[in-house]
Formats: structure tokens, sequence, C-alpha cells
């Protein structure tokens, strides 16, 4: 290394014998401070770390001398007139002066800065910005303190992360923040590596920087630009907010290897779905369509028509800016008067939460917590909380948001040594829970309906880890089968992906309806009424005594109820929210599917199934949930001799081989998908249009499976018929395990979009009640089955 240095030396002093004076200078004052350069560099461990990371597999002695040699040739290079990257002038008769162990590094980060920017000559943003390079050191409880997007092949910093409120630290800047970096600065490198827009695989360009960042010891070197002008302006009639947010809990954990497969999938750099429209028609007036429909429909007094016009506006603007800016502004009242900004990171957009039963359980209560995801499509439990689980979580939120405390919250019951001193009554326990579910819906739409405060973000992190969304995120794969039309190929792969971010976006339109006042009591009122009329054991015994059909004709009654009022919210949201609903789907993000949009308004079916899937789906959570625990009851005793019968007989024919079913022994494992669709999409889900987007889907692959076995390249050659249908399908509803069939069927003949009765999703349906119905008539003790009959046959209302 010695060697080379001077050979660089001599190299420049014969070719310019004008400098031969401050050479000489050079000479002598380098060679004085070579020998407590390396004494220096030995001290320097950040210098010697960064080397460590470009090469790994050299000893730390030539890591060492390696780095005394940058240190020297870098100097020497300053003072022969080679323009810095900065274009800082430099003293020519300057002469190098010892410099302290810290500040060594300097010299190889610049080093790094002439190899990551010699990549940005040709980029109109270097030519626009300020370059420069931070040293961040890891905070123990933070790490970096920034989150990073990705948009347009390039990645921005979104935001800086503070300290956790509670935690008592003088300094409460995080390590970026100390560093310099702001919101809105571009990285493009990381330890001297370009993650520039010129690489060839800048897809994956924020997945490796995140790799980079992780997986590299401190300190790490930022390599940034910083605009000098704003390069593209957010507002409502554009899509631009940035996309895959990097949060600190990705970021800065020790057990990312661990973890890979998740963090790939949550670091997929796309353009985010938007869920508010670009316009509205009520841009200049004070009249929405939807808010005009409802007091037409005598849900809302015509007097209260503008307040909550401005309601329902406030709870779009704020997911526009939400979508839009990942954070909110937050103005004093007291104090300052700049604006604060609040980062909504890690916060879920849409959770439904209802507490479906409470039971006793070593004298205290427990309550079963039903959650559902509108943004990935995941249901889940929360684990068992008991009161004063509840009463935990209030008391860490209320500290931080002063209107916690005065949210409706029950009184405990009067206990001696854990020991309830009254028992409480039954409807006492039914108040408590409606209490206890209004808390927990309270808190999660306080960042849609209360001022924005400084800790609104910490509260709904509060309550995700109450309803334990953390396990949820690494547990569960977020399944395509229901969300998507049918069977996908690679090459609509992308399309599909736009499809389900279209549902979904809609989906949440739809959530923040039901956060308006007028549609939540409306709701509230509808659910009570039908609470009111569950059915108590000795009703249940007289209406069978009654005769035969008595409680199952009673059951639809209310069944029927329940969908009447299903499908007048979803007409009203439907008619009144169409503009909206439009003004979504034109949306940038969503170009891959506009022509077919278009072409649906025209007579097509894609538009509308998909509009009405997403609605449906969202009114069917805030309607059916509520009561689906007394529709069971109705269901269960109503059609439980019919499932009796069906369980028998399917523990029976599960023992048969596929000859019983008219199936060839070398074909049933091709039915295994089938049967797994059936148990997972029925089985597991809880909203009716799941499970017969399920059973759908698993007709479909019936089908597709036929087709492939005949050897037909295209489905819409190949022709299956309905003796050859029904078998299989009989036999994957054994295989699937299903539990109450006949209840399952009713349903979903009664609670579904009567749509769904028509077209292809009828058809179906109708072959999924055919085959339950066959299945009755088989006898499983009849070796031949000699039962088997077409399936024309088959009655199916039985």
């Amino acid at each position: 290394m010695t060697g080379n240095t001077l050979t660089m030396q001599s190299e420049h002093h014969e070719a310019s014998s004008a400098q031969a004076e401050q050479c000489s200078i050079l000479s002598t004052s380098s060679d004085s401070a070579s020998l407590n350069e390396l004494e220096d560099v030995k001290s320097d461990v950040q210098g010697i770390s960064l080397l460590k990371q470009i090469f790994p597999e050299e000893t730390v002695d030539n890591l060492k001398v390696m780095h005394c040699d940058i240190l020297q040739r870098t100097r020497r290079t300053k003072e022969l007139h080679i323009s810095p990257p900065y274009g800082k002038a430099v003293n020519e008769h300057a002469v190098t002066q010892p410099v302290s162990a810290p500040h060594l590094h300097s010299e190889l980060i610049e080093r790094f800065e002439e190899q990551v920017f010699s990549f940005l000559e040709s980029s109109s943003i270097a030519t626009n910005g300020d370059r420069f390079s931070a040293v961040l050191v890891r905070d123990p409880l933070i790490g970096l303190g920034m989150n990073l997007l990705a948009e347009n092949s390039t990645i921005y910093v979104h935001s800086l992360n503070r300290h956790p409120i509670g935690i008592n630290i003088e300094d409460s800047g995080s390590p970026a923040s100390k560093a310099g970096i702001k919101p809105g600065d571009i990285i493009v490198g990381v330890n001297g590596q370009s993650f520039s827009s010129h690489d060839a695989e800048f897809d994956n360009a924020l997945q490796r920087l995140a790799s980079t960042l992780l997986l590299s010891s401190d300190p790490v070197v930022l390599h940034c630009l910083r605009p000098k002008a704003k390069i593209k302006e957010y507002d409502s009639q554009h899509d631009g907010a940035p996309s895959s947010m990097i949060t600190q809990s990705i970021l800065d954990t020790s057990d990312f290897l661990e973890e890979l497969p998740s963090f790939e999938i949550s670091f997929r750099s796309e353009r985010p779905f938007y869920s508010t429209p670009l316009n509205s028609l009520s841009e200049h007036s004070l009249r929405h369509p939807f808010i005009a429909r409802m007091v037409s429909q005598k849900l809302l007094p015509a007097k209260n028509e503008v307040k909550e016009y401005r309601k329902f506006m406030q709870l779009n603007e704020r997911a526009r800016l939400w979508e839009m800016n990942g954070s909110f502004t937050f103005i004093p009242k007291k104090g300052k008067d700049e604006e604060i900004l609040v980062p909504i990171v890690g916060v879920r957009k849409a959770l439904c939460v209802r507490i479906l039963n409470s039971y006793e359980n070593e004298n205290d209560t427990a309550y079963t917590i039903w959650i559902y995801d509108v943004e990935s499509g995941r249901e889940w439990y929360a684990p068992v909380r008991y009161f004063k689980d509840f009463q935990d979580l209030r008391a860490a939120t209320s500290p931080i948001c002063n209107s916690i405390a005065s949210l409706p919250f029950p009184k405990g019951p009067l206990s001696l040594f854990r020991s309830p001193i009254v028992k409480e009554r039954s409807s006492d326990k039914a108040s408590k829970v409606r209490q206890l579910e209004s808390f927990l819906r309270a808190l999660i739409a306080m960042i849609y309906k209360e001022d924005i405060h400084p800790g609104m973000a910490e509260v709904a992190h509060h309550v995700q880890c109450f309803l334990r969304w953390d396990n949820v995120v690494g547990s569960l794969v977020d399944v395509g089968w229901h969300e998507n039309e049918g069977h996908v190929d690679e090459m609509d792969a992308n399309e599909s992906h736009v499809r389900l971010g279209l549902k979904r976006s809609i989906q949440r339109y739809v959530y923040r309806i039901f956060l308006l006042d007028t549609m939540a009591t409306t709701v509230e009122n509808f659910v009570d009424g039908i609470r009111s009329h569950e059915p108590t054991l000795e009703e249940i015994e007289l209406l069978e005594a009654e005769g035969k059909k008595a409680l199952k004709i009673r059951a639809i009654q209310e069944l029927s109820r329940v969908q009447a009022f299903i499908d007048h919210l979803q007409d009203i949201i439907l008619l009144g929210c169409m503009h909206d609903f439009r003004s979504i789907s034109e949306r940038e993000c969503y170009d891959l599917l506009h022509s077919k949009i278009h072409e649906s308004l025209h007579g097509g079916g894609f538009w509308d199934k998909l509009l009405r899937e997403a609605v449906r789906e969202q009114i069917e959570i805030e309607v059916y949930v509520p009561l689906r625990s007394v529709l069971s009851k109705w269901l269960v005793n109503g059609w439980r001799h019919e499932d009796i019968e069906a369980h028998y007989k399917m523990r029976e024919l599960s023992r048969h081989s596929g000859k019983y079913f008219s199936m060839g022994e070398n074909t049933l494992h091709h039915w295994g998908p089938v049967a797994k669709i059936l148990k997972e999409g029925v089985g597991l889900s809880s909203l009716p249009c799941i499970k017969l987007r399920a059973i759908v889907e698993a007709a479909s692959e019936i089908n597709r499976i036929f087709v492939r076995l005949k050897g037909c390249e295209d489905e819409r050659h190949g022709h299956i018929g309905a003796d050859e249908f029904l078998p299989v399908f009989i036999y994957c509803v054994v295989k699937a395990e299903m539990e109450r069939p006949c209840a399952l069927c009713v349903l979903l003949r009664t609670i579904c979009d009567p749509i769904n009765r028509i077209g292809e999703t009828g058809y179906y349906f109708a072959s999924f009640e055919a085959a339950v119905a066959h299945l009755r008539e088989i006898d499983p003790f009849d070796s031949q089955n000699t039962t088997q009959t077409s399936f024309i046959s088959v009655p199916l209302d039985g």
C-alpha cells in the first residue's frame, strides 16, 4: 500500500516542476504525519467498521493499512488541486495536519461518495439537489429512526421517528434527525453501494436497501440528495403518494433473518391503492348524493343534512391525507405556532371489531373478540380477554388523549377476594358487552373522527396490540381464492392484484360510511331489534311441538328480515355513492382495469360484480356479524335433524374409495385442492359472501381440473356433464368435513346478494345445494351405491 502511495507522489512531482516546492512540503508533512496516522487509524473504530462491511474477508490488520492508505491518497489528491465532490476551495499551500481518530473516517466516506454519486451525473434529480452523506449509529429503542418509501424509481425518507411517549431521555431526537436527514430526502446509496434508478435491478432496490441496512453493523453511511424544489405536488386530483412504507419495527429488529418471507411480502415496491375519490359532486356545495338519499329514506332529519355532510367530508379528507402523506398535521392551540407532523406509521386503516360472546371463567368474565382487517382481508380472534384487560387498555390510553376518559365504560363488579359479591344479571352482562365493544370501536375510530392529536397513532398501536394484530401478520398468509375471480394465470396476476386492491379500497370507503353517527345508530337499532327476538330454549321447544316446519318458517322469517335490511343499505350506498366509486376506479393506480370497467359500463358485468362484492362484504361485517349467534340458533335448531343425518352419512362415506363415487382411483389426488377450498373458505370464514365465493371457486376448480384431465387447452372447449360433475362435488364435500351443510344452504340462500342466484354464481350454488340434497339420499351402507341418480333429478329446494 505504501509503495503505491509513493509512486503517485513521484508521478505528480515529475509532471509539474512548477509544483516542486509544494510537493516537497507535501512529502515532508506527510512523512512526518504518517507514523502517527497509522497509530490513529487503529483507534478509528468507525472507519474500520465501514471497511469491514465492504471487505468482509480481510483481516483487521489489512483493513487498518488499507484505511491509512486511503487517508493519505485522499489528502494528496486534495492538495494537488483536484476538485472535491462539492466544489469546495482548497488552499494550494495547505499543509496536512494531524487529524484526531474520530474524524479519520471522513476521508473514507468521501471515497464512498465519489463512488456512489458518479452514477448520478446524468440524472435530473442529481442536478436539481444537494448531495450529502450522513453517518448514523442505531438507537437501542428506535434504531435508525426513519421510515422509507419508494415511488417512481426513487427511494424517499418518508418521516422521522422519535422515542416513544413516556421514555425519559434528554435528547429525544432520532439518529436520522441528529445526522441532518429530513423528510423528503432521497436515498441513493448505503456504505458506498449505489441504489440509484440507473440500477438495472431497481425493481428490487427498496428490498435490497432494507436488507443492506438490516445486515450492516454500526455505523451506517447514507448517501442522500436533497431536492431544491418539490419534485411532485401531491393533491386530491392525482395519485402520487409514496408506497411501501418501511417502519422501524421491520428496519431495526434483530430477528429479521428469521422472518425474511414476511419481509419480502411487505416490501413490494408498488403503487398504493387509494380509497378516496379523485373528485366529488359535492365539492362546490354542501350536499352529497348519499347524505341526500339518507334524508329521503327518513334515516336522517333534513335539518341535520349539512352537519352530517361535513362529518362525511371530514372522514374522506382524513383518509385522503393518510393515504397521500402517511401523516397528519397538528397545530397546537397553545404554545408554539408551528405545525407538528404526526406520522401514522403501522396503523391499520380499517379494523372491524365485534365482541361475539362472553362466558364465566374462574370467577371472571371472558370475552370472545372477532376482528376483520379490511386492508388485508384477514379475520381472526383476539386472545381471550377479561374485564381487567379492558381496564388496563383504558388506563394505558387515557393519559395519551384526554377524550378517552369521557368514553362510556362499564363499572367493574363488586368482589371480595376476587369473587363477585352479587351475581350479574344476564341483562347487565349484555349491557357490559355492548359498552366494551363500543369502547373498542370508538378507540379505533378516533383516528378518523376526533381532532388530530400527537398521540393518536400511539393509541391505535395500543389497540392493535390488545387485538394482537402483530401475531396475525406473522402467522397468516393472505389467500386470494376468495377475493379474485377464479383461477388466475400468470399473465393475469397483475390485473388480479389490482382488482383486489380496488375491491378493498371501495370496501374501506364503505367502512368509513358506517363511522357516521347516523349509519351507526341505524345499524345498532336494527341489531338490538333482532336480538330482542333471540329464541329461548322454551320457545324453540314450543315451535317444534307445533309441527315439523313451524321452527323453520320462523327461522326463515328472521333471516329474511336481516336480508331485507342488508339489501336496503346496499341499495342506498350503491345509488348514493356511485359517482365516488367511479371516481376511485379512475385513479392511475387502477389503470390496468380501466378498459374492463369502461366495457362493463356498456353491458358487461365486471364493474357491477366487483362493486356489489365490496359493498356487500362490508355491510355483512357491520350487520350480519353482530347477529351471527342469534341467527345461528335459528338455523342450527331448525335444520338440526337434517344436519345430523348429513354428518353421519359423511362420516361413513369418507371411508369409501373413489369407485363408490364413480370416480377413478388414479384421479382422486386431483380433488384435494377442491376439498381444501371448501374446508378453509367455508369452514374458517365468518361472512356468508365469502363462504359463497369459496363454494363457487371450488366448483370452478372442479371444472378446470376436468378440462385438464381431458386434455383441453381452453376451458371454453371442455364440456363437463352434470353426471360427471355431481359425484366429484359430493366427494369433495365429504372430504371437506363440512359442518351443518343443510343450515349453510339456507343461510346462503337467504342472506347473500339476490343477484347471486343467477348467472355463474347461481349455477354453482345450485350445484352445491344439489350435492348436499343428493348426499342425504345416498345409502352409505350400499356398497354398490345403487342410489346414484341423475344430477337433473335432484330437488334443489330440499
